[in-house]
């Protein structure tokens, strides 16, 4: 790293450190321990690294954040996990049972989207209308693990009450997209 992207890394650094130290001492000056202000701590941490990828990481810097949030979300969540069974009388032990799986769903979907404009170099139109089906099929199964994790059917799901609101709009892009990469490639062959 040159001296440029390190003294850019500390200026980025900068609002990070004044909220940690500014929440540690609040944190231990009421408590006198630590207990919420690691929530925070570990929020910067994980924005500061997730920016940190995106602003100073070169040409793959999409590649690198998302690295960055693949890796970090399990240890996130284990601390959000951590922070909020301080204060419940009976701890609820939530992130291999629902937010890892979750998340997973989540990275995956992203992912394959992102997979498939750089192999295919599909249009906007279509990774538009296939980012809404993406979003379609995690908002089902997200919806379907949080009733099973509650125990109950009775989360209200928009894909399940109004398909049309997701498939329309995609059926719609994906159209668009299909059809504007057809005039692009009939273009191309005909020169």
């Amino acid at each position: 790293m040159n001296k440029k992207k390190k003294l850019q890394a500390i200026y980025l650094m900068i609002p990070f450190a004044i909220a940690v130290i500014t929440c540690l001492i609040v944190n231990y000056a009421v408590d006198q321990q630590f207990t919420w202000s690691l929530l925070v701590t570990g929020s910067c941490v994980y924005a500061y690294l997730a920016l940190f990828a995106l602003l100073l990481g070169g040409k793959q810097r999409l590649l690198w954040t998302y690295a960055v949030i693949c890796v970090f979300i399990v240890p996130y969540l284990y601390l959000i996990e951590w922070t909020a069974n301080l204060y419940l009388p009976d701890p609820i032990f939530w992130v291999l049972k629902l937010g890892v799986p979750l998340s997973v769903i989540w990275l995956v979907a992203c992912g394959l989207i992102a997979l498939i404009r750089r192999i295919t170099r599909a249009n906007f139109w279509l990774i538009a209308g296939l980012s809404i089906v993406a979003f379609y099929i995690s908002e089902r199964l997200t919806n379907s693990m949080v009733d099973g994790f509650v125990g109950s059917n009775e989360s209200w799901q928009l894909s399940e009450h109004f398909p049309l609101i997701y498939l329309g709009p995609a059926a719609i892009l994906i159209f668009v997209g299909l059809t504007l990469a057809m005039i692009r490639h009939t273009k191309k062959a005909a020169r």
